[in-house]
């Protein structure tokens, strides 16, 4: 009986983040992500009352690239509701924190805290938590997307270090978030 021989071949695409690999002799080429770069990944959290961003955090590990940090209300299409700027992550194991404008006012209900990397580093810190608590989405650090399907996700136990700091909202304004 003879047994197919495998032929591995790697390489790098230092664009994606994949590693490209021959794992046959037939000329098939397979992807395997080797790095977080060119993923939005989220936590999922849930607000029971209005509050307005101040600004959100990463804990990360590894002073490599930039990073996107926002938030997205959450429904049947993920809306964002507030993105960052990239931020260079220039330091180790600390938290990356970005600060959102005044304006940005959430009412009660669930939300994802999200990041993006550009780099191939394993930049953040994660514990597995609950299935469905996390999610993931391929799109580039240029491309925080405005809107998702939630078809397009794919959900995780992976629960990001995260944290979301919330002031007060204008009394004007709160009334228009509550839900009736």
């Amino acid at each position: 009986m003879l047994l197919p021989i495998f032929d591995f071949h790697f390489t790098n695409d230092s664009e994606g983040g994949d590693l490209l690999f021959n794992a046959n002799t037939h000329g098939q080429y397979h992807y395997l992500r080797a790095s977080q770069r060119n993923y939005l990944k989220g936590t999922k959290v849930s607000l029971d009352q209005p509050g307005a961003i101040q600004s959100v955090s990463l804990y990360v590990h590894d002073p490599f690239g930039n990073v996107v940090l926002s938030v997205y209300r959450d429904g049947p299409v993920l809306e964002r509701v507030w993105a960052s700027e990239p931020i260079y992550n220039g330091s180790y194991e600390y938290w990356l924190t970005a600060t959102a404008p005044p304006e940005v006012n959430l009412g009660p209900g669930d939300y994802w805290l999200c990041w993006q990397v550009d780099s191939l580093n394993d930049v953040p810190s994660f514990v597995q938590g609950t299935e469905g608590t996390g999610f993931q989405i391929d799109t580039p650090l240029s491309d925080t997307p405005a809107t998702m399907a939630r078809g397009e996700a794919t959900f995780t136990d992976h629960n990001w270090a995260m944290n979301m700091v919330l002031g007060p909202v204008p009394p004007a304004e709160a009334d228009g978030l509550l839900v009736r």
